[in-house]
């Protein structure tokens, strides 16, 4: 390894690297998201906030040679991107077959891997202490379905990047790390064996149905020396009652990811920074904020401060620009809370405001079974069993009250603020509607329905806003959902209540939609979570038994009169809906103990048409 300069020489000395001839890479016919302005909004952005004045500045690069590209790519991999520029025709079809190109590509893609060489040179010749690569086209998909372009990627950068340094400067302990919202497929393909680099990658992953597919599967662990090398930390929507944002990121870096790069303990660090992982991307789906990002960078920045970030993904201008603004911040030695922070909280707030949902958790319990057998940190610390325990307690005890990120379900004050539906704004404002010249069976429907205050708007995001109508603590009671729907629908999808004997065999009613959405300690937004926690914990998960609490209860006055609000409830519920056919469901929360109705509301309701209604004039 080439020596040094001593790490207070260059302490918080941050390298920024681009060129403005990378926009030429360009798609010529039509809109594509991976677009020129991706560059020039981030440096324009970083220009604004006076940030670049902080930064070695390189805005001009060379293109890199084919040796170069050869430390990784096949020479006729080479070639047929070669190939494909200089024969570039206009009147032909640019995508191939996901990707476009013109005759500047591959000059864009070298003068990317000029730059990401650059900052490697550099931060090990102790010049720079880290650096952030404004680079396109991104990289870390490039060649992995086979010997064409793929994935908006025409060379795999990181990889490239990483396997040059470990060459050229002797490392043995390289970690890349990459947050972009899709797996990093072709970092996974080349270093796959390679037990000197640490890959790890958290994405979205549907059970193998989000891009790029199965590659990014938490059993794909490497193979031969670089077994236990390629860790996976997959997202599965299949469980994502709630958007994954900074919580969820939080934990399981906080849980899993964080434990294994202080074990690593990598001289060197990489960051494949895709962005698309954040709040508002339009082919993300995730909710990451710029403090999530600036918390994880700071977090490796504590293991290892010779970090360089190479832009993957990210296609809102917006989120991609705040998102480079507060990793520069971090790179520079700026503390949390950043200035440009979403949420005034340091590290430490942050990482104790957590309360992940249940896509995290069921990932971290995959992670702990799939990583343990390499990475026994995980397992036996003390500080890590503590931490899960508490992230536990917020879940449970503190479900209703979510206060990182927008969530579904939000408690402000003595309001319960709900995401934002336009279905469901309509049955609202049909029922502020509502009056004594109403029908009575509208009449007797309001007298269940929770308080509605309207539409709001809080942390950019809209929300439909209600009364409280949930207690403080839910520690002792349960929850149950009722969907209610039209008779025509009821039969096939099982979900009017007819009876109050309509029991199956396990005691649950038969009429109730939604069934495995029952439990303690939950509410309309976090049922599924709390049911799950309660599998994690081994506790038995016992689904609320409507029959052994009115067969406990039936002789009693008070509980035939308990019985009476919930079928009185749903019963007001069905007539509306076989009277009014623009109401497409009602939906009603029973809050009970083990030997009393709470309360019973309705809580939810949805329109078939999204507008004002005079439900006077809405009969059949």
């Amino acid at each position: 390894m080439e020596p040094r300069q001593s790490e207070d020489s260059t302490k918080n000395k941050v390298g920024i690297v681009t060129d403005p001839d990378m926009t030429l890479h360009r798609c010529e016919e039509g809109d594509h998201p991976e677009r020129p302005e991706r560059l020039t909004a981030i440096v324009d952005h970083l220009k604004q906030t006076k940030l670049l004045d902080s930064c070695t500045f390189i805005n001009k690069l060379e293109e890199c040679s084919d040796e170069h590209i050869q430390t990784l790519h096949p020479p006729e991999y080479v070639k047929y991107v070669k190939d494909l520029c200089e024969h570039y025709n206009t009147e032909e079809e640019v995508v191939y077959p996901d990707t476009f190109y013109n005759k500047f590509t591959d000059m864009c893609a070298r003068k990317a891997l000029q730059g990401a060489k650059i900052l490697a040179d550099k931060v090990m010749a102790g010049e720079l202490q880290s650096g952030y690569g404004i680079l396109r086209p991104p990289g870390h998909h490039a060649a992995a379905k086979g010997s064409f372009i793929s994935g908006f990627c025409i060379y795999s950068t990181i990889a490239l990047t990483a396997k040059y340094v470990k060459e050229k400067y002797k490392l043995k302990k390289i970690l890349i790390f990459d947050w972009d919202v899709h797996h990093g497929d072709s970092t996974q393909k080349f270093l796959y064996e390679d037990a000197e680099i640490l890959f790890i990658s958290l994405h979205r992953f549907d059970e193998g149905r989000f891009y790029p597919g199965a590659s990014g599967a938490i059993e794909n662990v490497g193979e031969k020396d670089g077994e236990g090398f390629n860790l996976n930390l997959p997202w599965d929507s299949i469980f994502m009652i709630d958007p994954v944002g900074d919580s969820e990121y939080i934990y399981v870096f906080e849980r899993i990811a964080y434990p294994i790069i202080k074990a690593f303990n990598p001289e060197l660090i990489f960051v494949s920074a895709g962005f698309d992982s954040g709040r508002g991307d339009p082919l993300g789906g995730l909710d990451l904020t710029q403090d999530g990002y600036a918390y994880m960078l700071r977090k490796l920045q504590l293991v290892q401060p010779r970090i360089i970030m190479g832009l993957e993904g990210g296609y809102n201008l917006e989120t991609i620009s705040r998102a480079s603004e507060a990793c520069v911040r971090v790179l520079l030695g700026e503390q949390l809370p950043l200035s440009c922070a979403d949420r005034k909280l340091n590290l430490e707030e942050l990482r104790e405001t957590a309360t992940p949902n249940i896509t995290a958790n069921v990932l971290v319990e995959k992670a702990l079974k799939t990583f343990g057998k390499y990475w026994p940190e995980i397992l036996d610390s003390k500080d890590l069993l503590e931490y899960e325990k508490f992230i536990a307690e917020n879940l449970r005890y503190n479900a209703l009250y979510r206060p990182t990120g927008p969530k579904l379900f939000r408690l402000v004050g003595d309001r319960y603020l709900r995401a934002y539906e336009e279905l469901e704004e309509a049955f609202f404002n049909m029922v502020s509607k509502i009056d004594e010249t109403s029908p009575n069976e509208l009449q007797n429907m309001k007298k269940w329905i929770v308080k509605y205050y309207g539409k709001e708007v809080l942390d950019g995001r809209k929300y439909l806003t209600f009364e409280k109508y949930l207690p403080d603590s839910l520690k002792d009671s349960q929850v149950v959902m009722i969907q209610v729907y039209p008779p025509e629908k009821a039969n096939s999808l099982n979900a009017s209540i007819t009876s109050q004997s309509e029991f199956d065999s396990n005691g649950e009613l038969e009429a109730v939609s939604l069934k495995e959405i029952k439990a303690s300690y939950a509410d309309l937004a976090t049922l599924t979570d709390l049911a799950i926690l309660t599998k994690m914990e081994g506790l038995e998960y016992d689904p609320f038994d409507w029959r052994q609490f009115y067969e406990n209860h039936k002789s009693s006055e008070e509980s035939l009169k308990e019985h009476a609000k919930i079928v009185g409830c749903v019963r007001t519920a069905e007539l509306v809906l076989e009277k009014y056919s623009n109401i497409k469901s009602v939906t009603i929360l029973v809050i009970t103990t083990a030997t009393s109705v709470l309360d019973v509301k309705v809580t939810s309701g949805e329109l078939f048409i999204p507008s004002a209604i005079d439900p006077s004039k809405q009969c059949k």
